[in-house]
């Protein structure tokens, strides 16, 4: 994490005011407020750059080894200034493996073509991960990678993952490869 605060990185991460925890063990953090997750926004609010700007915050984080581990509609937020913000590192791990890093480009594929709409979704990360990063997900693009709130989320689509698993193959001019074997380990 040293690594990230010298390139900058820590201005895409929102700074914890205060940590404690509470009279029966759980954990609290107050984060700083001048944001508002992805999820909250409409989805006229969410342009193709600020799907770059988050993607491009996501390829710094993963430039240094890091993974994020958990991105959704809540993990995903944009400052007032505009400017995305990751939250939520509870689930990160340095030294990621390349399924780590591809689970979460999936993730966050994902959670911006529910906040938004799937051709955003996808303009944004061709922006700054190419056709061929889009690409290289496609095997990442299943339900064992999303947490139950995102599962829920895309059964009230009008589109699933295997829609976007092919509209991503169209656009990367790619055969559809077999699913990553992916299994969800939860803990009690």
């Amino acid at each position: 994490l040293i690594d990230a605060l010298r390139c900058g990185l820590w201005r895409a991460v929102l700074p914890v005011l205060e940590a404690g925890e509470t009279h029966e063990g759980d954990a609290v953090r107050v984060l700083d407020a001048d944001a508002r997750t992805l999820g909250s926004l409409e989805a006229g609010e969410i342009d193709v750059a600020r799907i770059s700007g988050a993607w491009r915050v996501l390829a710094d984080l993963h430039e240094l080894g890091i993974s994020h581990g958990h991105l959704d509609a809540t993990t995903v937020v944009v400052r007032d200034d505009g400017s995305p913000a990751l939250t939520d590192f509870g689930a990160a791990q340095v030294a990621a493996s390349a399924g780590a890093l591809k689970t979460d480009r999936a993730q966050l594929l994902v959670t911006t073509a529910l906040a938004a709409d799937t051709d955003r979704a996808l303009d944004g990360a061709a922006a700054v991960i190419g056709d061929s990063g889009l690409a290289e997900i496609l095997p990442f693009l299943q339900p064992a990678v999303f947490d139950l709130d995102t599962r829920k989320a895309i059964r009230a689509e009008e589109w699933d993952l295997e829609n976007l698993r092919t509209l991503t193959a169209e656009r990367t001019h790619v055969e559809i490869p077999p699913l990553e074997p992916i299994r969800r380990i939860v803990t009690p």
